[in-house]
């Protein structure tokens, strides 16, 4: 058991691999309605970067921005649902969702992220690398389905509605603003007033009908 647990926390956080131990999350088919906040991170000018310095020093470089980027999510509660190549998905209250806490977990670990990158944005050549780095992050909260889809072959632990499309079109939208980290009007909502953020003309985005709150986070130093 305790091998398992090891081996799981290499891809989840502790509360997470503690709920498929305890069979809190079921190895069955299905899941629950719930409400959480969604974090979508990519990493900007990948393609380049790639096609520059090749496959394996790419990979590289993704290896060690994850290893440490899934610590500080980790670190603010959060699960690490899928990786994408050059980006993640990330959620926060799932399994387990805490209204109170999930929002602004996500928020903070957005901004650790930025100051992350800052700091290896100030190391030349790092990984062998010696463009800057830079990247985007949406965040949104809402009612998602959360749970085991697939079949009995191969099963996934997935989240699935409209915070997750949210959260990647606004994480595409971070691009045009010219900014790194934004949030919709829900995630604002669920913030303590001290977080610093700036509404945005910008109330629609990409394959979504109607209009949204979008705000963008301040360069203020994190939790």
């Amino acid at each position: 058991l305790e091998g398992e647990k090891r081996r799981l926390l290499r891809y989840f956080s502790e509360a997470l691999v503690q709920g498929i131990l305890s069979e809190q999350i079921s190895a069955e088919l299905g899941g629950d309605i719930l409400e959480a906040t969604i974090l979508f991170m990519d990493i900007r000018n990948s393609t380049a970067i790639a096609e520059k310095y090749g496959a394996r020093k790419f990979a590289e470089l993704i290896s060690m921005i994850f290893t440490d980027v899934m610590d500080l999510i980790f670190s603010n509660k959060g699960s690490i649902n899928k990786l994408m190549g050059d980006g993640l998905l990330a959620t926060f209250g799932c399994p387990v969702p805490k209204p109170e806490e999930d929002a602004a977990n996500a928020v903070w670990c957005a901004r650790q992220i930025r100051e992350y990158f800052g700091v290896i944005g100030q190391m030349k050549n790092h990984a062998g690398i010696e463009e800057e780095l830079k990247f985007g992050i949406g965040i949104a909260t809402g009612r998602v389905f959360a749970g085991n889809i697939g079949s009995f072959r191969r099963m996934e632990y997935a989240v699935m509605g409209d915070p997750v499309n949210t959260a990647s079109r606004l994480q595409e939208l971070s691009k045009s603003l010219e900014t790194d980290i934004v949030i919709d009007g829900t995630t604002r909502a669920r913030l303590p007033d001290e977080v610093d953020v700036h509404q945005s003309e910008i109330r629609t985005i990409r394959g979504r009908t109607g209009e949204l709150e979008i705000f963008t986070i301040s360069q203020a130093a994190p939790h």
